[in-house]
């Protein structure tokens, strides 16, 4: 289930909905990618599954191709497993965790992706005062970005509500799209177009 409320945009998820190597029917919500080298952030809150918490669940930032489906190219900075700060990415339908912080318990926080040429970092803090932490640096040599956005995903039985207070993209040819937040259109139009 997909709804704005008070500003946020809110993600439920029921059951196994996972992206991974050779398959995808995670929730997600996407934009056009910019060319070049450019920064994704936002700030999340999860309320997580009652009995596992975010055990086999991740709230993401992505960086997505979809030229094949399911997409065999993509990449995200997560908060899930077992409290746990995450790059996780598909390269040529094979899915690997390229770097990992642990003992994260905090389910409000931000997350920031970084695309320079073919090199990802990713980051986050609790809050927006806050330094940013480098979770770590993967060179994706195979993934082109052609949209960007929120990504939700279980691989196992959960219930878990993930919301996004904004969509930050920055970079030389990142071009802003912002729209209005207002109750009368669809979705919010597509949250403001992924407000930013």
């Amino acid at each position: 289930m997909l709804k704005v409320v008070d500003g946020w945009f809110s993600i439920t998820l029921k059951g196994a909905n996972d992206i991974w190597g050779g398959t995808d029917n995670s929730a997600k919500l996407l934009r056009n990618a910019p060319a070049g080298d450019f920064t994704l952030e936002t700030h999340i809150k999860i309320v997580p599954d009652p009995t596992s918490k975010t055990q086999n669940t991740w709230t993401t930032i992505i960086f997505f191709n979809d030229t094949k489906a399911p997409s065999s190219d993509w990449l995200y900075v997560s908060r899930g497993g077992a409290d746990e700060v995450n790059i996780e990415s598909v390269q040529n339908n094979t899915g690997n965790v390229n770097a990992s912080l642990k003992n994260i318990a905090d389910m409000d926080l931000y997350l920031k992706g970084e695309k320079i040429g073919q090199d990802y970092n990713g980051y986050y803090r609790i809050k927006n005062t806050d330094q940013w932490i480098k979770v770590g640096t993967y060179k994706h040599a195979t993934l082109t970005p052609n949209k960007v956005g929120f990504c939700v995903k279980s691989w196992a039985d959960r219930s878990i509500v993930s919301s996004f207070d904004y969509f930050d993209m920055t970079g030389g040819s990142v071009e802003s799209n912002v729209t209005a937040v207002t109750k009368n259109e669809k979705l919010t139009t597509t949250w403001g177009l992924l407000k930013d």
